[in-house]
Parts: C-alpha cells; sequence; structure tokens
C-alpha cells in the first residue's frame, strides 16, 4: 500500500492556489475594463437617442459593492500601475458611481485610502510633482515571484 505523499499534496496545492489567485486577477481586470466600456456605450447610445436595455449586472455591481471593493477592484485592475485619488475618482464615476451624494467625493476616495493602506490592502508612492500615488498591495508570494523573475532576466 503507497503511504500518502502530504509534502507533494501541499505543494501541489500550493500552486494550484496561486494559479487561482493569478486567474482571478486576470478576470477583475476584464471585469473592470468591460464595466467602463458598457458604461461608456450606454452614455453614447443614450445621446445618440438610442433605446437600449440596461445591463441588470452592471448596474447590480454598482449598487451591491462597497466603495471601498470598488476602490481595491480599480487598483487590481490597474496593476502594477500608481494612481493619484482623482484618477481613482474618474475611474469609479466611469464604472457607474453617482459620487455627488458625497458632500466631497475626493475627501471621501483619500480617506479610503488611507484606511486601506493602514490595513496593508494598498501601498503608497510619491511622484515627480509631489502628489500622493497608490497602487493595490500584492501578497509576499507575488512580490518574491516578481523579484525572483526579475533576477532571472
Amino acid at each position: 500500500m503507497e503511504e500518502f505523499d502530504y509534502r507533494k499534496a501541499y505543494e501541489q496545492i500550493s500552486r494550484d492556489l496561486k494559479k487561482a489567485l493569478e486567474e482571478r486577477d486576470h478576470l477583475d481586470a476584464k471585469i473592470s475594463a468591460m464595466r467602463t466600456t458598457i458604461t461608456a456605450l450606454a452614455a453614447s447610445c443614450e445621446r445618440a437617442g438610442i433605446e437600449i436595455e440596461h445591463s441588470a449586472e452592471a448596474e447590480h455591481m454598482v449598487v451591491s459593492s462597497s466603495l471601498p471593493d470598488e476602490i481595491l477592484s480599480i487598483l487590481r485592475a490597474t496593476y502594477p500601475g500608481y494612481h493619484r485619488a482623482t484618477v481613482i475618482k474618474e475611474k469609479l464615476e466611469q464604472l457607474g458611481h453617482d459620487l455627488k451624494r458625497y458632500k466631497n467625493p475626493l475627501a471621501t476616495i483619500h480617506m479610503i485610502l488611507k484606511r486601506q493602506v493602514e490595513a496593508l490592502k494598498v501601498e503608497t508612492a510619491v511622484n515627480a510633482a509631489g502628489e500622493r500615488l497608490y497602487r493595490v498591495r500584492k501578497t509576499m508570494g507575488d512580490r518574491m515571484n516578481r523579484a525572483q523573475k526579475k533576477n532571472e532576466n
């Protein structure tokens, strides 16, 4: 009778998890791009007087997602790029969020980003103009793999 190899099983599941997370990142980016496109197309149809049936899926995502989740989704979709809070605000609007309900939408976005930095979900940098930039913080494994690939090249 053959003995179960726990190490081999663990290593396989670890690889499978890494692959699944990479696939999820790819799908998140694809969904974000589709949402931006469908919102832009809907606005173009409206301006042209073309009646369309609005996407229930896109509308559901806007009403069911929290603003912090949407900001993380934007940053994941654009990783490894950094963005200013004003760009994140524009992307939220492109996804169909009505930010007029906030007294100061940019201050709200800055507060959310500050909390996400504190929670180690987002990291910051400063550009040449002294503006704070944000991007999603990847897992330690992702950072190690990126460094290893860089060293191989």
